[in-house]
Formats: structure tokens, C-alpha cells, sequence
């Protein structure tokens, strides 16, 4: 029985061994510091670890180094507190079955001065057997970076608006990217915009070779804001603490709009202006481009007419919105001897935009209508106090640059005159033609002498039948007799009185 009992143990442990092999691997390579200068010592640390379901025995590790790397020491060093019960630790290593232990591990190792900025991959070899003496081996990998200067990029996308003004806020997304081969490390982003822009700024942390982040951000420009670059100031430090700096132009399409106006003549009152006429024009002021105008100041002064009057004074209309209009309006007046045809004012408009002021000037045109206006000139200058109905001849000339159609002339007299207070008239009279009219004119008795006027007064009518008026005052002078001239005209009474004492002399005789 206990040669069975014997034979049974030995099959089942000789099924028991069946399968069983060690099998190992690295876990958690990396290199210390990381990522490894050219020129310098580092420890390549990694935990070996056993997924077999046997123990790993004799456990050797060979690292197979490859320029830029050399090893310093080639004999491992088993790092404190090992994590598995066991005795002593000694070279070669042993590592327990089913993963439950590791082994960590670092080999002392070296970059070469020119070690270029890249990731390389280390191999080693592990040479191990299991309990029963067979031998195994395998290759493990573990990739080291060999670092350089960060280098840190930023670019702007998503812009909204794509073209910004003064006033105006834009969104963007920024990409931000470490090129180089070293970690960038707290990196900070901050931004200039000829100094008025409003933005904040940020913290982008530790950016790894290599990788980029997006980091959203809104830009405020100030009313004051001129043309020019968003410059992003980025500063971060690298792996050894050394720290850099640098300016990158944000490309944002950012202009200065300029602005659009436009002035012009909407109206006039009345609708046909004349010479020798009140009128007023109504002038709309249009902002149509996209610029807030503030402190819009006008200025009228007159244009090619020279003879055309302005009554109005200058005009302030403030603050424009863009898309917006304000009205207002130029009063003039058109001396008698204004030229028909076209006229013009001149506005001179004058405003603040954004930070600075500009001016502009307009022509405001207009038409002066042709119309007949008339010139009145006398051949009898003298009448005397008391005496009734002189005849006073009036040559009417026609100044103006129209006909005067249906021409009815009158007086209209004030003291010392009187007149006969007829009508005359007169079928057309074109421009520089001339008639004569005369009126019997009378002055009072009371009057003393001097010179006095005497009021022509003109209806008439143009060759779109409107009805126009017109007058002068034409001098007239009042004296008093010499007695001479008193004598000579009451001569006919003392011719009378001499022939009727004549004729009683003649027949006194005669009795």
C-alpha cells in the first residue's frame, strides 16, 4: 500500500510540473529624469514581473545599449523595499510566479553629448530558468526621450466675427503647441493689442513635447483701438528650470473702418426758389457706413453762389449712429439780382470717430428759377406843394432773366403824393426791354420840400402761369416856387386882368 500511496504522489507531481514555466516581462519603464539632456546620467528604472505560473530563478538582465546611450553601470541595482517576501536579495534575482511580485529595478546610464531630441528604444535581455533547471529568455523594450528646449506655437481659429472693429468683441480658439522636445512647464499666455485690448489671460499649465491643447478666448477692443497685431506673450520653463519667453503675433483681421456720409438737398420751401426770395432747404445728413460719428458739427458756407445769402447759423448735430440720418436745414435769401440757374452751399462736416477726428466737405446744390424783376427810373423830378396832376413818365425795364407776361403796373402812394391811381399795362415785356407809363401826380399843399418816394407796384405772370410781384420806389422831389415861376404861371390871369383893364380904360376915353 505504501509503494501506491508513493507512486500516486509522484504522478500527481509529475502532472503538477506539466505547463509550468515563468514567464517574465517589464512593467512601468521610464527613464529618471525624464526626458533625458544630451550629456547626462540617468537612471533607466522598470519593474520586472513574472506572469508564469512557476517562480523565474538566476535571473540576469543585460542591457543591449545603442548610441547616444552607454551603460555606467552594468550590474542592476534592486531598489529598496522590495515589495515580496524572500531572503536576501542577490544577483542574479528570483521572481515569484502569478505576477503577485515585482521586482523593481535601475540601471545607471548615460546620453551622449550629442544626443540628438528624439524617443529611442532600449532593449535588454533576461535570462532566467524555471525550478527545474530549463533555461529561458526574452527581449523587453523601453523607450527613453531624449529632450531639448520646449517650443511653444500659437495660432487662432474659429474667429467670430472674422473681422472686428473698434467696439467689437471676437471669440477664438487658440492652439496652443510644444514643438520641441521638452516639457513646456507653467506655461502662462498673455496678450498685447497696441494696449487697448481687453483680454485676459491664462495658465496652460505643462504641455508635453509634442502634444497641444485648445484653450477658447474672447477679445474686447477699446473705441480707442487702432490698426495693428494681437500679440500673445507665452513664458514657461523646461525640464531643468531654465525659463523662456516669447511674442506671437494672433493673426485677427482687425481694421478701422472708415466712415460713409452722404449730404443732400431733400426739399426746399418754397419748391421753386426765385430771386429776391426767403427760402429754406431741407438737408438730410446720412450715416450709412458701419462707424458711431460723435460731435457732428456743420459748417454752411456759400458756394458758386456768390449773391446767395445764408441766414442760417452753423449746425451741431451731435452723435450719428451708423445706419442712422438726421435732418436740418440752410435758410438763405436770393438778392433781386441773383442769376438763375444752379447755386450751391458748401458744408464743411466735421466729427469724431473712434479715437481721432476727421472732416468732410459736400455740395449742396440748388436752382434759382429765371424770373422777370424790374428796374423803375423817372423823367420828372420836381413837383410843387399844392399843384395837381404833373405828369410823372416811368421807364419800366424788365432786369430779370424771364419774360413778364400780362404786365400790370400801379402806384401805390403814400404822403405828400397822391396819383391818379389808374392801371396800366403791358402785354410782354422780355428781359432788358424798357417801357414808358405815366401817372398825374399830385403833392400836398403841406408838403415842405424834399425828396420822397413813390411806390411802383408789378403783377405779372411767368411762363408757367404762376403769379409773381415786384415794386421800386422811385424818387420824386418836392420845391417850391420862385416868383418867377409863380408869375409865369399865373400868367394868364394877369393877361386877363390886363385886358379887362384895358377894355374899362378904352371906354372911359370914349365918353
Amino acid at each position: 500500500m505504501k509503494k501506491i500511496l508513493l507512486s500516486l504522489a509522484m504522478i500527481f507531481a509529475g502532472l503538477t510540473l506539466v505547463g509550468a514555466t515563468p514567464q517574465l516581462y517589464l512593467s512601468a519603464g521610464a527613464s529618471n529624469p525624464n526626458p533625458v539632456m544630451a550629456g547626462q546620467n540617468f537612471w533607466l528604472q522598470f519593474n520586472i514581473m513574472n506572469s508564469g505560473n512557476t517562480d523565474a530563478q538566476g535571473v540576469t538582465i543585460t542591457m543591449n545599449a545603442q548610441p547616444p546611450f552607454s551603460v555606467v553601470n552594468p550590474n542592476p541595482t534592486a531598489v529598496s523595499n522590495i515589495p515580496y517576501n524572500s531572503q536576501s536579495v542577490q544577483y542574479p534575482y528570483q521572481v515569484s510566479a502569478n505576477s503577485m511580485y515585482v521586482l523593481p529595478m535601475e540601471i545607471e546610464m548615460h546620453a551622449a553629448d550629442n544626443a540628438q531630441a528624439g524617443v529611442y528604444a532600449l532593449q535588454m535581455t533576461l535570462t532566467y530558468h524555471d525550478t527545474l533547471g530549463n533555461p529561458y529568455q526574452t527581449v523587453q523594450t523601453i523607450n527613453v526621450q531624449v529632450g531639448g528646449e520646449p517650443n511653444v506655437s500659437i495660432s487662432a481659429s474659429s474667429l467670430n466675427p472674422v473681422q472686428v472693429q473698434p467696439d467689437q468683441t471676437t471669440t477664438a480658439e487658440l492652439l496652443v503647441q510644444n514643438t520641441g522636445a521638452d516639457v513646456a512647464q507653467n506655461t502662462e499666455i498673455s496678450f498685447q493689442f497696441q494696449g487697448v485690448a481687453s483680454t485676459p489671460s491664462f495658465n496652460a499649465g505643462t504641455i508635453q513635447p509634442y502634444t497641444s491643447t485648445t484653450i477658447p478666448v474672447s477679445f474686447k477692443f477699446y473705441k480707442n483701438a487702432t490698426e495693428g497685431d494681437i500679440n500673445a506673450i507665452v513664458s514657461y520653463s523646461d525640464s531643468q528650470g531654465n525659463n523662456f519667453s516669447e511674442t506671437i503675433p494672433i493673426n485677427v483681421n482687425f481694421e478701422l473702418k472708415q466712415p460713409e456720409i452722404q449730404i443732400e438737398s431733400v426739399s426746399s420751401n418754397p419748391s421753386n426758389v426765385y430771386p429776391n426770395q426767403y427760402a429754406s432747404l431741407n438737408v438730410l445728413f446720412d450715416n450709412n457706413g458701419d462707424v458711431d460719428l460723435r460731435n457732428v458739427d456743420l459748417i454752411v458756407s456759400g458756394g458758386s453762389g456768390a449773391q446767395v445769402q445764408k441766414l442760417s447759423q452753423n449746425i451741431f448735430l451731435g452723435d450719428v449712429p451708423s445706419k442712422t440720418s438726421q435732418d436740418f436745414q440752410i435758410s438763405f435769401y436770393t438778392p433781386k439780382n441773383s442769376i438763375s440757374g444752379s447755386e450751391t452751399f458748401t458744408v464743411n462736416a466735421t466729427f469724431d470717430y473712434y479715437n481721432q477726428s476727421s472732416s468732410q466737405i459736400f455740395e449742396v446744390p440748388f436752382e434759382v428759377m429765371p424770373l422777370a424783376l424790374f428796374q423803375a427810373q423817372t423823367f420828372q423830378t420836381n413837383i410843387y406843394p399844392g399843384y395837381s396832376n404833373a405828369n410823372v413818365i416811368v421807364q419800366i425795364t424788365n432786369v430779370g432773366s424771364d419774360d413778364a407776361r400780362n404786365l400790370i403796373i400801379t402806384t401805390n402812394p403814400n404822403f405828400p403824393f397822391t396819383t391818379d391811381a389808374g392801371t396800366r399795362y403791358i402785354n410782354d415785356l422780355k428781359p432788358g426791354q424798357s417801357e414808358n407809363v405815366s401817372f398825374s401826380v399830385s403833392a400836398s399843399s403841406t408838403s415842405a420840400p424834399g425828396k420822397y418816394q413813390l411806390e411802383i407796384d408789378y403783377q405779372f405772370k411767368d411762363a408757367q402761369q404762376n403769379i409773381h410781384t415786384d415794386y421800386n420806389d422811385i424818387p420824386l422831389n418836392i420845391e417850391n416856387m420862385t416868383l418867377g415861376q409863380e408869375l409865369w404861371n399865373y400868367s394868364w390871369i394877369i393877361a386877363i386882368v390886363v385886358i379887362i383893364g384895358a377894355v374899362y380904360l378904352s371906354r372911359r376915353r370914349k365918353k
